[in-house]
């Protein structure tokens, strides 16, 4: 299948997810909803940041002891 992806998620280091967060865009469309897991609380900001600039936004956040999971969409 090709892009672009109406869903898409990556369960890798929080620096991968970072790195990628343009690929992420480019084979996204509008309404595509990303799951974003494999980081600790302290990583969150930095990997929402990482794509609020591609135009995501923070549907929600599910933590779990130390770790997170963010669902995002593109608007």
């Amino acid at each position: 299948t090709r892009a672009p992806f109406e869903l898409i998620i990556c369960n890798i280091l929080s620096s991968v997810l970072i790195q990628i967060a343009s690929d992420i865009n480019n084979i996204s469309t509008q309404d595509t909803i990303i799951v974003l897991s494999g980081l600790t609380i302290r990583q969150l900001e930095d990997v929402t940041n990482s794509y609020i600039k591609y135009n995501f936004k923070t549907l929600e956040v599910i933590h779990e002891d130390e770790w997170c999971t963010i669902i995002m969409k593109k608007l």
